[in-house]
């Protein structure tokens, strides 16, 4: 059994910062995490070991290794992971500090006539503590996040998005540059009046690096509208817009067609009559 048969998981935490990771992905860094902790706080830095702690043949392994290890350090042949190493830390410090103030009951309760136990045999009767969250001063966000945070159009998950904002950041890209990138995709869609519902959430914005993405104008229809049809395609395909009143040619059906002749038609059925049949032209 293991000294610490709980091991403590901060849902919100993990699932921010594990957010890219597939199924598979998922597994692994979780079995690994739990025989870490099983093992008291760190695992031999040895391929085959850790493909067995895993659960995956070697060619998985090396296949996944990569982004996984990316979660641990590396230290005299072992590897460790932080926040595993910070937690195990405090709940063996929480079982000292019960452990004393259960001795420190028995001592001033001891009285002549009581059962012959001594403190040496009642201080490891001290339950095993509940993991509780350690108190710590709440992160401040970088002042680039903020400002990038005030400049994007749509404000939905901060934690993630700043999580998101790190990670590009750490990989090369200038803050200064996705900050950029956020307002100009702001002023777009002030400018095309874009719904609600089709601005990007900022994770995904920042997960695809969406600050070098070359933004059209969006097409309008005859009253000056957005183009339901080109609004329609930009969320399916993300380019390759049409307005909503550009003609389409489609071929006339039915057994006695005249291959040789095409119906006009604009996207939505209506021919340039506005009767909803379109016109026949040779």
């Amino acid at each position: 059994m293991a000294e610490f048969p709980s091991m403590p998981l901060w849902t919100d935490a993990y699932l921010a910062d594990t957010g890219h990771l597939t199924t598979l992905e998922h597994g692994a860094y979780l079995l690994l995490l739990v025989t870490m902790w099983r093992a008291g706080g760190r695992l031999p830095n040895d391929d085959k070991k850790l493909a067995r702690f895993a659960r995956l043949n070697p060619g998985q392994w090396r296949r996944i290794k990569p982004t996984i290890m990316e979660f641990f350090s590396v230290a005299d042949g072992f590897i460790l992971q932080g926040r595993l190493t910070d937690e195990l830390e405090f709940v063996k410090q929480k079982r000292e500090g019960q452990s004393s103030k259960a001795k420190a009951r028995w001592l001033k309760t001891k009285t002549t006539g009581d059962a012959p136990a001594s403190p040496g045999i009642c201080q490891p009767d001290a339950p095993t503590p509940t993991p509780t969250p350690k108190k710590k001063e709440e992160s401040k966000d970088s002042p680039a996040f903020s400002e990038f945070w005030a400049a994007f159009p749509k404000r939905l998950g901060k934690k993630a998005a700043a999580s998101k904002f790190r990670a590009a950041v750490k990989s090369g890209t200038p803050p200064q540059h996705i900050i950029d990138g956020a307002a100009r995709y702001a002023a777009w869609v002030s400018e095309n009046r874009i719904e609600e519902r089709f601005i990007k959430h900022p994770t995904t914005w920042l997960n695809k690096g969406c600050w070098d993405d070359e933004l059209k104008p969006q097409r309008t229809n005859q009253h000056g509208q957005p183009s339901r049809t080109a609004r329609l395609v930009t969320v399916a395909h993300g380019e390759n817009e049409r307005a909503e009143d550009e003609p389409v040619e489609v071929q006339r059906q039915g057994s006695d067609a005249d291959p040789s002749t095409r119906l006009l038609s604009a996207p939505d059925g209506r021919g340039p009559g506005g009767d909803g049949f379109g016109q026949l032209v040779g």
